[in-house]
């Protein structure tokens, strides 16, 4: 609406209602500037803080220890197999240098998957992924690592292995007054880090509930392992591999010849994943 001025006109008047002008249009500068502020702010808090985490945030107004909610994720853990043998193999240089490379290469390609990084653990992470889809994104994204750990090290390849399981967790914020953290915790988290540790070096490992999830899902296929007994579970779970519908070369012979790199039968270290279909994955 227009500030109209009648006349005739009142000086005094016509000052007051400039000088209004004058104060709502420095506002609105403020204003812009502040939102320019946050945004900026914004972007920063989003690289320590997953898209999940920061609605968790907002919806509850803030972080309070113990908040949290249940929700259903397909997670995915990574371990470097051997890392403290393969620590003592290397210059500290060359190990900080190994594990900065491959986590990058896990990270970007979680995040290429529409996945979210909960935690960086030492040698491996934990990522979950939400949504209709999340379990075939979580076995593609680990399919992906999998083979893209193949170019990290120019004489040393990473021999990950990971672990793909989902369900039900609580996401939320545990520590204390003075230092907490976000993250998600529950059975379905303590299963999947045992699956991982089940992972033989480039294999991915999963479970029947992900099987029927991702079911015919073009160019994934599953190998059974049969039952497997994971630690702090009464019953045997039924585990499967994850494979490329197009793999030509067994993982077992590549598992072998790893087995002969960490020795140092094969000092060139010079090892590569089986191959797979372009694009099958």
């Amino acid at each position: 609406m227009r500030d109209l001025i009648a006349k005739p006109v009142d000086a005094g008047d016509a000052l007051v209602r400039f000088a209004n002008l004058l104060e709502t249009r420095a506002v609105h500068v403020e204003l812009r500037a502040v939102n320019r502020e946050l945004a900026r702010q914004t972007g920063q808090f989003e690289r320590f803080v997953s898209g999940p985490t920061a609605d968790l945030i907002h919806r509850h107004s803030g972080i309070a220890i113990g908040t949290g909610e249940l929700r259903s994720f397909a997670l995915l853990f990574t371990d470097m197999r051997n890392f403290t043998g393969l620590a003592g193999s290397m210059a500290p240089g060359q190990v900080f240098r190994l594990l900065a490379d491959s986590l990058q290469v896990q990270m970007d390609t979680v995040l290429r998957c529409s996945g979210h990084v909960d935690k960086i653990y030492g040698d491996g992470l934990l990522a979950y992924f939400e949504g209709e889809d999340m379990a075939e994104r979580a076995l593609r994204c680990a399919l992906r690592i999998r083979d893209q750990v193949s170019g990290v090290g120019p004489s040393m390849t990473p021999p990950v292995g990971i672990g793909v399981h989902v369900g039900r967790v609580l996401f939320g914020f545990l520590g204390t007054q003075d230092r907490m953290d976000h993250t998600v915790v529950g059975d379905t988290v303590n299963t999947c880090a045992r699956i991982c540790g089940e992972a033989r070096p480039f294999q991915v490992v999963t479970t029947e509930d992900v099987r029927a999830a991702v079911g015919e899902a073009p160019g994934i296929r599953f190998r059974a392992l049969g039952p497997v007994a994971l630690k702090g579970k009464a019953q045997p779970a039924s585990l499967f591999e994850a494979v490329t519908a197009g793999e030509r070369t067994s993982s077992t012979g590549y598992h072998a010849a790893l087995s002969q790199s960490v020795r140092g039968e094969n000092p060139r270290g010079t090892l590569r994943p089986p191959a797979v279909a372009a694009g099958a994955v």
